[in-house]
C-alpha cells in the first residue's frame, strides 16, 4: 500500500507542474493551433494525464515564454526557418 501512496503523490506533484493546453496558449497571448506546433517541434512538451484534456509542463512553458521575450528578431526568423525544414 506504501507504494500506491507513493504513486499516487508522485502523480499529483506532477499534476501540479501541468497545465492545460489552452492555459498556456493565454500564458504565451497565442491561440491553441499554435500550442500544437510548438509541440510537434519540440518547443513544449506534453504530458499524459489519466483524465482531463491535453496538458503541458509549466517549465516548458515559462522556458517558451522567456525565449519569446528575450529573443531577437533574426533569432526569431532562424526558428521558424528550421521549423519548417524540419516538417520536410
Amino acid at each position: 500500500m506504501a507504494i500506491e501512496h507513493s504513486e499516487d503523490a508522485s502523480l499529483n506533484h506532477a499534476q501540479a507542474a501541468d497545465i492545460p493546453q489552452q492555459e498556456a496558449a493565454d500564458r504565451l497571448g497565442i491561440g491553441i493551433a499554435r500550442v500544437g506546433l510548438l509541440i510537434a517541434n519540440g518547443h513544449l512538451e506534453p504530458v499524459k494525464v489519466p483524465v482531463g484534456g491535453p496538458f503541458v509542463t509549466t517549465a516548458s512553458v515559462e522556458a517558451e515564454r522567456a525565449w519569446r521575450d528575450n529573443a531577437r528578431r533574426p533569432a526569431k526568423l532562424g526558428r521558424v526557418l528550421k521549423d519548417i525544414v524540419r516538417w520536410f
